[in-house]
């Protein structure tokens, strides 16, 4: 399989680009980036078949005679919202199967438009294969499925895991993202039906295994994709939590920016105040202590025997390297999907892809043995 890893000088293609080189199955991986001599750095690093390759990806064109020469591309440009559909429409042309990291629902909703352009062009697109969404939507999809049936899905993440590396661009792609999704309103399922609300909403959920959380709402894929795979839901959300000063940090660049502050500049602020990244091993500790809550889980209510129940599905801890592993080691263990087989259209994780299996190749990686990643948690078993 010869790979692009789009984007693949920043912080999360690099990680995609070696995880991919890792592959037994990858041939070859080509580093494509605007910063051709960063692409190069990155290249001389890989193992395999490596080289790298100028691209300019608002160059439709130039982008489609790349992509027409690979087997896969994993795209990691970002911010989704700005570069998500261009990016998929030029795979399409290409007939270039595609994963990507995007994590705006906005964008999310018009990659699923594509469906029929996928089909036409008998290529897949796996779209949101990350941590959230990706991961989380996988164990989201673990927790539906010990239900009988469900009404209520949260998915759910730490702000502070999220933090980016720091060295490259300021303020990142992922901040900004933060920033946009944490203002405005946002598109969540309520009442069995799509939803435009503002973020920030409160949520108390009593979690099984964690015990009593506090959350708030967020704008992101999951609330919008998780309902087309379990139409039986009624109410779908994705939320972070995070200790009350930073809630109250997030509110105030919220209310700026709903009040003329533009994302760019709240972002800087955001990347000023929430400080260095958290070390994965001192993630770790502070989660087994009990200091601190998982890194994403999932949480779903339904019924189980005619009675109401509740399940969490956590994952212990996600790759060392901090948010661009998080994201970039799961885009690329996408690449097996691919492999084994992957029908025309627009995919999102849960839809496409088996959690057990997948969560197994991930677990390597996060440094578990693969039926000790995830935790499941039922409210009947306590």
């Amino acid at each position: 399989m010869r790979v692009v890893a789009l984007g693949g000088a920043g912080g999360m293609g690099r990680m995609a680009a070696r995880t991919a080189a890792g592959l037994p199955f990858v041939e070859r991986v080509t580093v494509a980036d605007l910063d051709l001599g960063a692409a190069e750095t990155v290249a001389r690093t890989l193992a395999g078949q490596a080289r790298a390759m100028k691209v300019d990806v608002t160059d439709h064109a130039a982008l489609v005679g790349l992509l027409q020469e690979a087997d896969a591309v994993l795209n990691t440009v970002g911010p989704s919202f700005r570069f998500g559909v261009p990016i998929a429409r030029a795979a399409l042309a290409a007939r270039c199967p595609m994963i990507d990291v995007c994590d705006d629902w906005e964008p999310t909703l018009a990659l699923l438009d594509l469906q029929a352009d996928a089909e036409a062009a008998q290529t897949a697109l796996i779209i949101g294969l990350g941590a959230s969404p990706g991961v989380s939507n996988l164990l989201a999809r673990l927790a539906i499925e010990a239900l009988d049936s469900v009404h209520t899905a949260v998915t759910a993440w730490d702000l502070g895991a999220a933090v980016p590396e720091r060295g490259g661009p300021s303020p990142s792609a992922a901040t900004v993202h933060g920033m946009h999704q944490l203002s405005g309103s946002v598109r969540v399922w309520r009442e069995g039906r799509m939803m435009d609300e503002p973020p920030l909403r409160p949520l108390h959920l009593d979690v099984p295994g964690i015990g009593a959380v506090d959350l708030w709402t967020i704008g992101h894929p999951e609330a919008v994709t998780l309902p087309r795979t379990f139409p039986e839901l009624r109410t779908c959300v994705n939320a972070f939590h995070a200790p009350r000063l930073h809630v109250a940090a997030v509110q105030a660049l919220s209310w700026g920016i709903d009040h003329g502050l533009s994302e760019r500049r709240a972002a800087r602020w955001a990347e000023v105040l929430e400080g260095p990244p958290v070390p994965a091993h001192a993630q770790r500790k502070a989660v087994s202590a009990g200091r601190r809550l998982p890194p994403v889980f999932a949480y779903a209510e339904g019924l189980k025997n005619g009675q109401p129940a509740r399940v969490s599905a956590t994952i212990r801890h996600m790759p060392d390297g901090g948010m661009a592993a998080a994201t970039s080691i799961p885009l690329a263990m996408g690449l097996h999907q691919l492999r084994d087989g992957c029908p025309p259209g627009v995919w999102t994780p849960e839809a496409i892809i088996a959690p057990s299996r997948f969560l197994a190749r991930l677990a390597p990686f996060c440094g578990a043995a693969p039926d000790e990643l995830v935790v499941i948690a039922r409210s009947w078993d306590s």
